[in-house]
């Protein structure tokens, strides 16, 4: 919308408008993590027609969705990047719960077969 149609179906004039993006922008709210607690994660695919799948990762005991992927693969090496990812931000994670897949499984299992074979 543009602020004129903000003005018109909100009340308020565009010069009102004006002043409070201004404040809001010049102390606008920073976004930060909270990784001092472990976490648990539930890890859940939900296919969709053409092979389509979106992939979630909560932190249960946050009751937060960390990460999401769409994708028409779900593999284990998508997986695997993707716990990468959750813990390259700084998340401890201690514990998964999934549905048993094998894809979730391999990826979760993978870093540590790495670390065995080093």
């Amino acid at each position: 919308m543009s602020l004129e149609e903000i003005s018109a179906s909100s009340g308020y004039s565009t010069r009102q408008l004006h002043r409070w993006f201004d404040e809001y922008l010049d102390s606008s709210p920073s976004w930060s993590i909270n990784t001092s607690q472990p976490i648990y994660l539930l890890i859940d695919g939900t296919y969709y027609s053409n092979d389509h799948c979106l992939i979630v990762y909560r932190a249960e005991n946050l009751k937060r969705t960390l990460f999401y992927r769409f994708t028409t693969r779900g593999d284990d090496d998508e997986i695997a990047v993707d716990l990468f990812s959750i813990r390259s931000l700084g998340y401890d994670v201690v514990g998964i719960t999934t549905h048993g897949g094998d894809d979730i499984i391999r990826a979760v299992l993978l870093p540590f077969i790495v670390r065995s074979l080093s």
